[in-house]
């Protein structure tokens, strides 16, 4: 199976664990990792974007955002989320404009998506900066930050 956005590696399953998108029937494609060229705030390839959880790092790709919640059909993080119970099953979705822009879009929950504290109006993008503190519900915390090469390995 390969990663259509061509994710090295994307793992076993019918979706790619880094990005989220759905496999497809063939060899893993090359080298090209998620959000490679993209930024946070667009243009220059300096690193890779990411949301840092304790549960590992969150990494979408530009016409690929990464869905964040329990349900193991809808979210590559599941698994990882399934231990908060106050984490919606379809909780949020994190992604990238074409122009490297980060953005979080909440789903309508319970318990709220939070941006630096404040919590954020569900069913629209609201954008991310690097350092920005991304809480899900009263559970799982990120950061955003922007890694490169050689934080990745």
């Amino acid at each position: 199976m390969k990663c259509p956005l061509g994710c090295a590696d994307p793992g076993s399953t019918t979706m790619c664990a880094h990005c989220g998108s759905d496999l497809e029937p063939g060899s893993p494609a090359g080298d090209t990792r998620p959000g490679e060229q993209e930024t946070v705030g667009g243009g220059a390839s300096a690193g890779v974007l990411a949301v840092r959880f304790a549960f590992g790092d969150v990494l979408p790709c530009p016409d690929s955002p990464v869905r964040l919640g329990r349900d193991p059909l809808w979210s590559p993080y599941a698994t990882s989320l399934s231990a908060h119970r106050n984490v919606s099953r379809r909780h949020a979705t994190v992604g990238l404009d074409p122009d490297g822009g980060a953005w979080i879009d909440p789903e309508q929950t319970p318990n709220g998506t939070f941006r630096n504290g404040e919590e954020l109006p569900p069913n629209r993008r609201h954008p991310l900066s690097r350092g920005d503190l991304v809480r899900l519900a009263a559970g799982p915390e990120g950061v955003v930050a922007v890694m490169n090469e050689e934080e990745e390995r």
